[in-house]
């Protein structure tokens, strides 16, 4: 089960993720999201929750997830934040589905919060 810490700013939302990754508590907290956001810009910090328990099968569903509820209007930015290299290149392999999937999101994968606030916040 995951738990989520939010952080509004007024160009973007930092969504801080613990716990232990289920697929469905991500498809679940993006439908939550998507309703009460602020932004077009968000920063998942996944830094403190192991993601490489999730596969290509799990990211499918999130990237559904993710469509439902973006549609086919506007335009969003978002960065996907881990602490280790594997993680970080899992992000990239989903980064890469989500763009094969024509999401109206722009993905970049990090290594810091910092480096993804900087990214989210020069669009």
């Amino acid at each position: 089960m995951i738990k989520v810490q939010r952080t509004d700013s007024p160009d973007y939302s930092v969504l801080e993720i613990t716990g232990t990754p289920v697929v469905n508590d991500f498809v679940e907290y993006i439908g939550t999201y998507f309703k009460s956001r602020s932004s077009n810009r968000t920063i998942w910090d996944f830094t403190n929750c192991p993601m490489e328990q999730l596969n290509v099968a799990d990211y499918a569903k999130i990237i559904a997830a993710v469509k439902r509820h973006t549609g086919i209007s506007g335009e969003y930015r978002t960065a996907l934040v881990f602490q280790s290299e594997i993680e970080q290149i899992l992000g990239e392999t989903f980064e890469a589905m989500a763009m094969a999937s024509h999401l109206p999101v722009e993905y970049a994968v990090f290594g810091s919060v910092s480096a993804a606030v900087e990214w989210v916040a020069n669009s």
